[in-house]
């Protein structure tokens, strides 16, 4: 009973993080970049709410709200789940500190 609830935590998780994987697909001496994940999203949206990051480069993203920016990425974990990416848009973390950067 116990172990049966333990994997219904974890599939509602999964599902939550939209099926994304935590391994990463692909790592540099700096970096590690995963596909992104649900436990990122909070991340990415600040991310967005960033002037200093986002301006004058990535103007249409600047602002964008909470229900937008979760919208944006399930759609990116959606598309890789589907091996069929229009485009690649991965979560990168610093190896040192475990710290999203991008």
């Amino acid at each position: 009973e116990k172990e049966e609830a333990e994997e219904e935590v974890a599939e509602q998780e999964e599902a939550e993080a939209g099926g994304a994987s935590e391994e990463p697909l692909v790592t540099s001496e700096r970096f590690v970049f995963f596909a992104p994940h649900g436990s990122r999203d909070a991340d990415a949206h600040a991310m967005y709410a960033d002037e200093q990051t986002m301006l004058p480069h990535l103007r249409p993203m600047f602002g964008m709200s909470r229900d937008a920016a979760s919208a944006r990425r399930a759609a990116q974990r959606q598309s890789l789940a589907a091996r069929s990416p229009s485009q690649c848009l991965l979560d990168i973390v610093c190896r040192a500190s475990g710290a999203f950067v991008g």
